[in-house]
């Protein structure tokens, strides 16, 4: 065994540590983190308790087994110290990723049920009636205290988006770009819609709105465009030619002399002449119906355009628009857009409209009664390789 002084990260010899029955679970393929490992080395260490018993790090000690290592650099936590409070919460919080605070939290709540008969469902654990701890409250509660949660309810969404969330989902978490409960409801979903609300966080997209555009795509999907806005984007297009992604009802508006609907799939369909576009929100609609547009552009087929999008500038598609747009607006205030059974709403971040075409001036003198209004924007970022 290891006779290091048991502070900060010191090596431990891999067949020292052992590995409890609750990590006993399917790894999935560790070949391509031991590839990594292997080429930029252990950049975490693993947590292990003073007997040298697995707390968090399963994948990467297994990779490292899988190459044969016979030492890791481990961090080893001492249980007692946490539960008794000698260690600050914030240090804890500081110091490592949620996930691995999810284990810090469930070492302790073993050791805790370890001193009640190794029954944590027993009264006086429930009743967090524990020795070394305050007195009363939930053990939740404590043990989410002892972790660096603050409290119970925290702790328990943060466990049940790491032991029901796909990989991907708890590294976006440990990394910071989903709040502990955003990826709690995240987790809910099934493996395959996890997948799609991942992978449109890592494109830019805010958490919320990426998560309400899988769970209930109607919601991002089925918004229609408020009145004056469609005035001003003819004043400045003149008669819409083509709406490529409406509906006979928003149609009613919008005044197309021709849109296409879902069944119809205006993504597969020939762009010509002016066009109006509100695409769906949802990801990665959003994204196929504004790659079209800049393509049909760029090739001559849209002589002009206009379309209505969340503001999303540091999104991929947002990007995109802006890089290859010829002005932009960016209303005042966000706009009311209406429902399909008639009922208007607000949207949760503000919008922008972009225009395409050689008209820019007269998009500014039209749209700056809306909001601010950019032009003479340089082509850049784009998922389209042959777009300059």
């Amino acid at each position: 065994m290891n006779t290091q002084p048991q502070t900060g990260v010191v090596q431990a010899a891999i067949s020292d540590i052992s590995v409890g029955r609750r990590f006993r679970q399917d790894l999935g393929d560790i070949g391509a983190l031991a590839q990594s490992i292997q080429k930029f080395g252990l950049l975490q260490p693993i947590g292990v308790d003073e007997q040298y018993r697995l707390i968090f790090g399963q994948r990467r000690l297994a990779a490292c087994r899988l190459l044969g290592w016979e030492t890791v650099p481990v961090k080893i936590l001492h249980i007692d110290s946490l539960i008794e409070g000698e260690f600050e919460e914030n240090s804890i919080r500081k110091d490592f990723s949620v996930s691995e605070r999810v284990a810090i939290a469930k070492a302790i709540e073993e050791q805790l049920a370890g001193r009640h008969g190794g029954d944590r469902r027993s009264k006086d654990f429930q009743d967090g009636k524990i020795s070394g701890l305050k007195e009363g409250g939930e053990s939740r509660d404590l043990v989410a205290d002892r972790s660096g949660f603050g409290c119970g309810k925290t702790y328990e969404s943060a466990r049940n988006a790491v032991e029901q969330g796909i990989p991907d989902l708890v590294e976006i978490l440990d990394d910071g770009l989903v709040s502990i409960h955003t990826a709690a409801r995240i987790a809910d979903l099934d493996e395959q819609e996890q997948e799609e609300v991942v992978e449109a966080i890592q494109a830019g997209e805010k958490p919320t709105d990426a998560l309400r555009a899988v769970a209930d795509p109607a919601w991002s999907d089925e918004w229609y465009t408020p009145d004056y806005i469609l005035d001003a984007a003819r004043a400045v297009l003149g008669d819409i030619d083509l709406d490529p992604a409406s509906c006979a009802a928003a149609n009613e508006v919008v005044r197309a002399r021709q849109f296409f609907d879902k069944t119809q799939d205006g993504l597969q369909q020939d762009w010509q002449g002016t066009v109006w576009l509100n695409p769906p929100y949802s990801y990665p609609a959003i994204l196929d119906f504004c790659e079209a547009l800049v393509q049909r552009y760029a090739d001559g087929s849209v002589t002009e355009a206009i379309v209505l999008v969340n503001s999303g500038t540091e999104t991929q598609w947002g990007q995109m628009l802006l890089s290859h747009g010829s002005a932009a607006c960016f209303p005042a205030s966000r706009l009311k857009f209406r429902r399909p059974e008639g009922k208007s709403g607000l949207p949760s971040q503000g919008q922008m409209l972009v225009y395409f075409g050689p008209r820019a001036d007269r998009f500014k003198t039209v749209f700056l009664s809306i909001g601010a209004v950019m032009y003479g924007v340089q082509a850049g970022i784009s998922r389209l390789e042959e777009v300059a």
